[in-house]
Formats: C-alpha cells, sequence, structure tokens
C-alpha cells in the first residue's frame, strides 16, 4: 500500500494519514494498547516509543494484535530488546490466547519529524517553515 501524493512524501505526518486514510484499522487509535506501550521507553532516547513516533500502525482483531514499527536507524543496537519489550508490555493487558504479531518496517523511514510535539520541544526541536525539524 502507498499513497501516491508527492506532498505526502515530503511531510512524513501526512504521508503516515493517508496510509491510515486508504486502511482505516491501522490507525493508532486503541488507547487501551496504546497506553502499555507508553510504558517502552527507546533507553538510546529516554522517550516511549509512542512519543517517538515508532509505532507506524497496530491493528486488533479479536484473536491477534499487529504491530508496525520502526527504529531511529536500521542499525540501531536495541532492536531486538525493543521489539521484545513492545510484545511483553501487549502481554501485560491481553487476553493469552490473543496472538501478538510485531513487524519491523522502515517505509517511512523514521525521522524527527514523527515524534510528538511535545516530545520535539523538549529536544528543543521547533518546525521551520516547512514544516521540518531537524
Amino acid at each position: 500500500m502507498s499513497c501516491q501524493n508527492p506532498g505526502c512524501r515530503a511531510n512524513l505526518k501526512m504521508y503516515l494519514k493517508c496510509i491510515y486514510a486508504m486502511n482505516p484499522s491501522t490507525e493508532l487509535g486503541d488507547q487501551s494498547l496504546l497506553t502499555p506501550l507508553r510504558s517502552v521507553i527507546d533507553p538510546e532516547v529516554g522517550a516511549n516509543i509512542v512519543d517517538m513516533g515508532l509505532i507506524y500502525a497496530l491493528e486488533r482483531s479479536e484473536n491477534c494484535v499487529r504491530v508496525n514499527m520502526t527504529l531511529t536507524s536500521p542499525a540501531c543496537p536495541m532492536g531486538q530488546m525493543l521489539v521484545e519489550e513492545v510484545e511483553w508490555a501487549l502481554r501485560e493487558v491481553l487476553p493469552e490466547q490473543v496472538e501478538i504479531q510485531i513487524e519491523l518496517v522502515w517505509d517511512p523511514p523514521w525521522t524527527p519529524q514523527l515524534m510528538s510535539s511535545a516530545l520535539q520541544q523538549q529536544f528543543g526541536w521547533t518546525a521551520d517553515s516547512s514544516g521540518e525539524t531537524p
């Protein structure tokens, strides 16, 4: 699935909104699952993975939860640990029979632009006139 709007590719938040619009079941609206994911902290940054913008899609059905997530870099040495912590955090709130599938994805690549506004401000990053952050 890919958004064909050229403006979306230039703005990652807009791109992800287009992807969510094409497949509404991927939208990150299930707070009952986002809450435990906020307990997963990226140790290199010291911020939770939801506010970091590392969770790209979260899809829930009766018997399965699918997570598409990324890392700040494909070479991130903490990748396996973060995937395991995501699974543990979800396992704490889901019935045992619910399957958890976690997939690392690299498109679109993560940038600080995907971080929550509050986290960007915490790091002293502000958007320039194009909407880009450093």
